[in-house]
């Protein structure tokens, strides 16, 4: 392999991996490559945290960060719609990012058992507690 991986041959390589069944493999080259943001390693890193672990809380730990390194991935995954036409180039946490990431990582998807339902399961849109407003005290004046 490429130690510079200039030609992105690292995000054709992992998904081959898990497809093939390889985990053990495909979690130590993800060690050996830790300083990777993109949306789809750090997806890939939780569906190998779930094929390792199950519904562990290091599965969704790594699902909850790749929701915030791109949230679109999993929008668009729960709109389940067909994808359009993959984009020539995009940016770090962008729509266009997120199409391309899911176009990645669909046959890791495939090649897991009830993966597309555990990712969307946990991708539960979360509320914020409500603010508690402080009211101010008047202060009465004697008569």
């Amino acid at each position: 392999m490429n130690p510079g991986n200039n030609q992105g041959v690292r995000y054709l390589y992992l998904p081959c991996l898990m497809t093939l069944g390889h985990d053990a493999e495909a979690a130590r080259y993800m060690q050996q490559n830790d300083d990777e943001p993109s949306a789809m390693w750090q997806c890939t890193r939780a569906l190998l945290a779930y094929r390792l672990g199950g519904d562990s809380a290091t599965a969704r730990k790594e699902l909850q960060h790749a929701a915030t390194t791109n949230p679109y991935v999993l929008q668009f995954l729960r709109e389940d719609a067909s994808l359009p036409q993959l984009p020539d180039s995009y940016e770090f946490g962008s729509p266009e990012e997120a199409l391309i990431c899911l176009d990645e990582i669909a046959p890791i998807l495939d090649a897991t058992p009830n993966a597309k339902d555990w990712l969307l399961r946990h991708d539960q849109p979360r509320r914020r507690p409500a603010k508690r407003r402080r009211q101010k005290r008047r202060k009465r004046k004697s008569r």
